[in-house]
């Protein structure tokens, strides 16, 4: 009798009760006898402690894909991905795979998706060449896609061109990146700082994302809308996260391109105030009063401020504890995870005084003071006028 060969294409449904995960697993059996026909099927249980049941079964001939009209070229670009990661030791299946990818190009020749997914199948299949050739027509017809880049780092890692595959991975999150970030609003106004260029984590996506699926650390602040938000009667611009490094993160495999330190953050205005919206991950081990980063606010005149950003002064864990009061700043908000019904999550408005209001501030670095918190910046408004909570260092 013959086996499964494989189990993939897990589809797991969230569960809003909890962590725990429920899952659908679909499992392929190549028939040894396809020139006869199949009469019936048994599903029979071996009575063992697992409790099998069946969702669907779908039956499929190599060459009706090749010939299926309802097929588009991507499902055709998929298939062929499909099979190419089934065909190890099997020509039949590697040759059915080349096959499929003739099909989906001779259909959608200007397609990116369907050359980005013919270099994958390729690439899997151990032809590297074609695989090179594909993904650069792909990036022809795409050359602002993330996939297509992140598929060309694979490819030239394979070709052990580790160099070009670093830069291919830096500039595939850039594209990525940039397809996540909600435009700035034209409302808003020069106080309000754009961090757009310095942003290197969307809203929308997991903050210190890790590649294990979904631990505990895993968390966003996906509730947030992207955009002006108003906080305590100031009016910050929203859209991402400035997030940095601390000692923790620096042994994580993030998939974000996190930082040490950002510099040159414009500004090129005078200010009475600058408001911080910011937070920490990481942070909750640590004493109150230690310094987690800072901000260097380099004036015209060629002279600077630094601002420490100090933890239960001035913020606290991004997963709130039970007591969220801080001496020098305020609590700006704070949402429930869309990862945990019992964790809270938020932010805090730092006010910093200016002694220098008549100088034009030229600009401002934000930097990581190496401890284990990871401190991320949300958005920067200038003042003109001075806040009941002010924090002077």
């Amino acid at each position: 009798m013959s086996r499964l060969r494989d189990r993939n294409g897990v589809r797991r449904l969230a569960n809003a009760l909890g962590r725990r995960d429920t899952g659908l697993y679909l499992a392929t059996w190549d028939n040894p006898r396809p020139g006869q026909e199949i009469a019936h099927i048994d599903f029979i249980s071996t009575l063992n402690r697992v409790n099998p049941f069946l969702v669907a079964v779908t039956a499929s001939r190599d060459a009706d894909s090749l010939s299926d009209e309802s097929l588009s070229p991507i499902d055709l670009a998929s298939q062929a991905v499909y099979f190419a990661g089934r065909s190890v030791g099997d020509e039949k299946l590697a040759g059915h795979a080349v096959a499929l990818m003739k099909r989906a190009i001779q259909r959608a020749p200007k397609n990116a998706v369907v050359w980005r997914m013919q270099a994958e199948a390729y690439r899997i299949l151990g032809k590297l060449d074609e695989a090179s050739r594909s993904i650069e027509q792909s990036l022809g017809l795409d050359a602002d896609s993330g996939e297509v880049l992140k598929t060309r780092e694979k490819i030239q890692i394979a070709q052990r061109k580790l160099a070009d595959a670093r830069l291919s991975r830096i500039e595939a999150r850039k594209k990525t990146l940039s397809g996540l970030l909600t435009a700035r609003d034209k409302t808003l106004t020069a106080n309000q700082l754009d961090l757009t260029s310095h942003y290197n984590v969307a809203l929308s996506e997991d903050l210190y994302k890790l590649p294990k699926r979904e631990p505990e650390t895993n968390d966003g602040l996906h509730g947030l809308a992207a955009g002006p938000t108003e906080l305590h009667g100031v009016v910050f611009d929203v859209r991402g996260f400035v997030a940095l490094h601390g000692k923790k993160t620096q042994l994580l495999a993030s998939r974000a391109q996190i930082v040490e330190k950002v510099t040159g953050i414009a500004v090129g205005r005078t200010a009475q105030t600058i408001h911080f919206l910011h937070g920490a991950a990481y942070s909750d081990q640590l004493a109150y009063g230690t310094v987690v980063g800072r901000y260097r606010v380099h004036y015209a005149d060629g002279s600077e401020q630094v601002v420490k950003i100090r933890y239960g002064e001035h913020l606290l864990n991004w997963f709130l504890p039970q007591n969220r009061r801080v001496s020098e700043a305020r609590l700006a908000f704070s949402i429930t995870s869309q990862r945990d019904a019992d964790r809270e999550l938020g932010c805090y408005l730092m006010s910093w005084k200016n002694p220098k209001r008549d100088v034009k501030v030229t600009h401002i670095d934000f930097e990581t003071s190496g401890s284990d918190a990871a401190p991320f910046l949300l958005g920067v408004t200038l003042g003109t006028a001075e806040t009941s909570k002010v924090s002077s260092q």
